[in-house]
């Protein structure tokens, strides 16, 4: 809750400061937002902005982007469970606010890259859609709007959302630098769909899969995720990382546990940022 309020205050502080630079917010004609506001923290120019990005058969899918205009990459975040994070338009995240990538999105930013919190197309539950080429389409969309800002893009997915971030990484090829799949679903589960539906051999850029050993969530075995490397027999190069803690209920598939790096949230996202770090020098982009 703290980080979802902090979230809020910066947003908040953003259009705060664009109403009194005496420019009145612009809208398109369904009322929602689809402007950069740019203000200063801590003596730098930080971004923040919530954009709909159309999609399929007129529809939208919302995002919200914070950053630095000095970022080295934005990174995407997918969350697990349904994935509606129910963007509202001036930023604030009214759901999932506890989802490992979500609650950390500071701490990436601290880390130097754009953050984007990524909504479900038109808000609907994403359950056994991720792993679709209609869900790739809409991927599509999304980074080519981000591509705009001529920066690379890592996908980044944790439980769930790790099969949508895989379906990008299968569908999008270079468009994207990198993948992360962390606590990478690969048992039943409600959605009915698993990263083995997604085609990961056709994935070929840099992916880090990441497990944690304490992790009980039946849908996210943690040894599984050597399948998952295995299968990723195209991608240029790999890495698989075991992490190993047991704070909260083990056997939890819910943000506050190991399955969701609680307790631990520094050390995964600090390893995550040097991973792609390391990728971004070898493939020249720093």
């Amino acid at each position: 809750m703290l980080q979802r309020a902090k979230y809020a205050a910066i947003v908040s502080a953003a259009f705060l400061a664009f109403s009194l630079s005496g420019c009145a917010a612009p809208f398109n004609g369904d009322n929602k937002i689809d402007h950069v506001v740019i203000f200063k923290t801590n003596g730098s120019s930080a971004i923040n902005f919530v954009a709909d990005v159309p999609v399929a058969k007129g529809g939208i899918n919302r995002l919200s982007f914070s950053g630095n205009k000095n970022a080295k990459a934005i990174v995407v975040m997918f969350a697990g469970d349904e994935g509606n994070l129910d963007i509202a338009r001036d930023g604030y995240v009214q759901n999932l606010t506890g989802n490992f990538l979500v609650r950390t999105h500071y701490r990436w930013i601290d880390n130097g890259f754009d953050v984007v919190l990524l909504d479900s197309p038109n808000g609907a539950p994403l359950d056994g859609y991720r792993s679709t080429s209609a869900y790739g389409a809409v991927l599509s969309k999304v980074v080519a709007y981000l591509g705009s800002f001529g920066k690379p893009i890592f996908l980044v997915g944790t439980s769930q959302g790790t099969i949508g971030a895989a379906e990008g990484g299968a569908s999008l090829g270079d468009k994207i630098a990198g993948l992360v799949l962390t606590s990478t679903v690969t048992g039943t589960s409600a959605s009915g769909e698993t990263v083995f539906d997604v085609r990961l051999s056709k994935i070929k850029v840099p992916v880090l899969v990441i497990a944690n050993r304490g992790d009980g969530c039946r849908a996210s075995p943690p040894d599984e995720a050597r399948g998952i490397y295995r299968d990723l027999v195209n991608s240029e190069y790999r890495t698989l990382h075991f992490f190993n803690s047991d704070y909260g209920n083990v056997n939890s598939c819910q943000a506050m546990s190991p399955h969701g790096y609680a307790g631990i949230e520094k050390q995964a996202v600090d390893y995550i940022s040097r991973w792609i770090d390391h990728v971004l020098r070898a493939k020249g982009l720093t």
